[in-house]
């Protein structure tokens, strides 16, 4: 079989060579290169040190694609004085196409240093200028792109010709490229549910302050307005294309139902009906008939999963609970909205009754959300009832009961099987529950761990952890928290993007929101985690999954922590300082790298009968 390698495993090497002192070079997507020339010292790993992408011996640097997916490099270009230049990309091969991104420097107060995430996108021909002027980067003699080369799923295997060219003044580098197009086609279906929570409409705002300004302008609401919803989609068309979902949480956790995430009801007891589905619909319709996302290159789907915003106060009184109102007219609603949704054909989306709030909140009595005490346990069989008695058995619309577990995982699983049938766990306490969670997997129930969003100042190998463990723990996915949200400054007052995998555009005249380098390296894993699926069915999931982690020295239950000392204190004396000492042994494994994960990946292709 003829071999090839996923995007991530480029082949090093370097440009033709500098013409009057300005440099071009290639990098592997998991080394930034710095406002100052070489690379991000943050990103250099241990048995795996920078280099430059090389060329083969016919001059040309070789980029091994699958179909269906993206392979991608860093462009350095350099020059001690400095100028305008012009960069241009080409590649003639039908099913071909390469996007170049500008990468803005983010300073980092901490330590003083920049560091390269947010994406801009450089339209053709563009006069580019080093020093950045509006980067402002002190001294700068290197500026950075990111560049995607997108391979369709169609594209014919083999080579094919590109090239990247650099001119400044009457100079000109050119660096030949070979696509080299593997056989094998990443699926258009995720492998892994990559799921991007975030909080609230005031993040459009933040995203699209020129359209609201010409919206009021005009005279008319934002919120009211086709803009405010096409700017909510396109927000979801970015996560999408780039393998992942937006996951918006609307209210508060204290109950609040707020319009456009649920719909207008009235009336009291036996009277409460929905009055108006319009603003609903407007905002979740083309996300659950996946006409949202038409004309993304993995095709139109409907999300995956979506919250349906019941809460303690909605759709039924609080006052009433546990007395026969707040069962009418929980009952009433949550009927209607399954005839509505399976009118409307939307039964390609698992629909969350998930109840997020918390006693600390000081809003209620018991924690729907990371709960710690048994007792409020009786809460969830309590909702539960109240859903199987609103939704039909045998509908097709998919209604799930989510909980968010932490502190009582371990016997909520076995405590609540029957009642909870859609699980997002603590993935450090998940660790220590393998038996518990391959239990509740063989009764289909997904699993999905939450987790924060590594910082841009970071290695970018951070990155890979999430996508990783899921992997290696055989889950359905992972939830990264508050990842839409940038701060008010992300340019010149970012706090390292913790809370944040895109950017607003219009400060460079983009219409729309920006990828950022980490959204785009989690895009490539993901890519090699639906390939690595794609192997299973030859290897089996368990013997590929051991294989790949012995390539590190390391095995598939070193994510897991089964013994931990901390199982044989009762939950109530645990603490964020006991869990903290919950370190599988794969954290403390420097050898799980980008190095490391380039052999898993040709490891797959190898062994991948892929077809044309």
């Amino acid at each position: 079989m003829r071999r090839t390698i996923v995007a991530l495993t480029l082949v090093a090497g370097l440009s033709n060579g500098p013409a009057a002192g300005w440099e071009l070079s290639a990098w592997p997507e998991f080394y930034r290169p710095g406002p100052f020339g070489k690379t991000l010292a943050v990103d250099g790993q241990p048995d795996a040190a920078p280099a430059p992408l090389k060329p083969e011996p016919d001059g040309r640097i070789r980029i091994r694609a699958a179909r269906g997916g993206y392979a991608s490099f860093h462009l350095a270009v350099a020059d001690a004085t400095g100028g305008p230049f012009t960069l241009r990309t080409r590649c003639e091969a039908p099913g071909i196409r390469i996007e170049l991104f500008r990468e803005w420097f983010h300073r980092n107060r901490a330590d003083g240093l920049y560091y390269g995430d947010a994406l801009i996108p450089v339209p053709a021909g563009a006069e580019l200028r080093l020093p950045d002027a509006e980067m402002k980067v002190p001294k700068q003699t290197q500026a950075a792109f990111w560049v995607d080369v997108y391979v369709a799923p169609g594209a014919r295997v083999g080579p094919a010709e590109a090239d990247v060219e650099l001119t400044a003044g009457e100079k000109t580098i050119r660096l030949p490229l070979t696509i080299d197009v593997a056989a094998a086609r990443i699926p258009a279906a995720d492998a892994l549910t990559a799921d991007h929570n975030t909080y609230g409409f005031s993040l459009v705002n933040r995203h699209f302050p020129q359209r609201r300004r010409a919206v009021e302008a005009a005279g008319r609401k934002f919120f009211d307005s086709d803009e405010f919803w096409k700017s909510v989609h396109d927000m979801y068309r970015m996560h999408y294309e780039h393998r992942g979902t937006l996951h918006i949480q609307g209210g508060n956790h204290v109950g609040a139902a707020r319009p456009g995430y649920v719909p207008e009801t009235a009336g009291r007891g036996r009277q409460r009906r929905v009055t108006s589905w319009r603003t609903f619909d407007r905002h979740y319709g083309p996300l659950l008939d996946g006409s949202a996302f038409a004309g993304c290159r993995r095709g139109g789907r409907p999300i995956p999963s979506m919250y349906l915003h019941i809460t303690m106060e909605w759709p039924a009184d609080y006052v009433n609970i546990f007395r026969p109102g707040f069962e009418v007219e929980f009952v009433n609603v949550v009927s209607e909205m399954e005839r509505h949704f399976r009118e409307k054909g939307w039964t390609r989306t698992d629909f969350e009754l998930f109840l997020r709030h918390k006693k600390r909140y000081r809003g209620f009595c018991w924690d729907g959300d990371e709960t710690r005490f048994k007792k409020d346990n009786d809460y969830f069989r309590y909702f539960d009832r109240l859903l199987k008695k609103a939704v039909p058995a045998g509908t097709p619309v998919r209604f799930v009961h989510r909980a968010d577990a932490s502190w009582l995982m371990g016997s909520q699983f076995r405590e609540l099987e029957g009642v909870i049938n859609f699980w997002s766990c603590g993935g450090g306490i998940l660790a220590m529950y393998r038996d518990e969670v391959r239990a509740v997997r063989r009764r289909g129930e997904p699993v999905w761990f939450y987790c924060g969003t590594p910082s841009a100042f970071g290695p970018t190998v951070g990155v890979l952890a999430e996508p990783v463990k899921a992997w290696m723990m055989d889950l359905d996915g992972f939830e990264r928290w508050n990842t839409a949200r940038p701060p008010p400054d992300p340019w010149f007052a970012f706090d390292g993007g913790g809370s944040c995998l895109i950017y607003p555009g219009h400060r460079f005249g983009v219409d729309g929101v920006l990828p950022s380098v980490r959204l785009k390296l989690q895009r490539n894993i993901l890519q090699t985690v639906a390939l690595l699926r794609q192997a299973e069915g030859k290897l089996g999931g368990q013997a590929l999954r051991k294989h790949a982690a012995g390539m590190a020295g390391a095995s598939p239950d070193d994510w897991w922590c089964p013994d931990a000392e901390i199982r044989k204190m009762p939950v109530l004396e645990w603490s964020n300082a006991t869990l903290g000492r919950l370190r599988p042994a794969y954290r403390r494994n420097r050898r799980l790298n980008a190095a490391w994960w380039l052999r898993v990946a040709e490891y797959a292709l190898k062994n991948l009968e892929a077809k044309p």
